[in-house]
């Protein structure tokens, strides 16, 4: 099986976590992050994140572990992440901010194989994807999909 190559746009507590479950998993490399954090904070942030275990290390404007080397951007829009350059599978968009399919698309425009969104979504998407429920049911034809729901929110 081919490694999944994850690009992320927002680098909060959703972000980090993701990005830790990749770090110990072969099949995911996160090979970008977009957020308009400073890349010292942000490390930081994950240090903290992942317990303190110095893990993972900024070098220049990027996140260097054993296994993975990503690259920070600081970005405040979809349309402004050049996802091709990184040659990204999917975009997790964890940013809560950008909900739909609208402004979801530009990940796709700027290369993106498919999107998920960590946030409920507004209007029409092609799915909400809930694990335990129906994520067997994933269509390769889906492009923009929510990839979970907490407590707090009705789906």
């Amino acid at each position: 099986m081919d490694t999944i190559r994850i690009g992320m746009m927002g680098f909060g507590q959703i972000g980090r976590h993701l990005y830790k479950l990749a770090l110990q998993d072969e099949r995911f490399e996160v090979v970008a992050i977009s957020d308009i954090g400073r890349p010292e904070i942000l490390q930081h942030l994950l240090d903290v994140t992942m317990g303190h275990t110095g893990e993972v290390q900024l070098k220049d404007n990027y996140l260097v572990s054993d296994n993975q080397r990503t690259r920070l951007m600081s970005t405040d829009h979809p349309n402004e992440i050049p996802w091709d350059m990184f040659d990204v599978d999917v975009v997790v968009d964890a940013t809560g901010r950008f909900r739909s399919a609208e402004e979801l698309e530009p990940h796709l425009g700027n290369g993106a194989g498919r999107v998920f969104t960590s946030a409920l979504p507004e209007g029409e998407i092609d799915r909400v994807v809930l694990y335990g429920v129906n994520h067997d049911q994933v269509s390769a034809d889906d492009r923009i999909k929510i990839g979970r729901a907490s407590c707090r929110e009705r789906v």
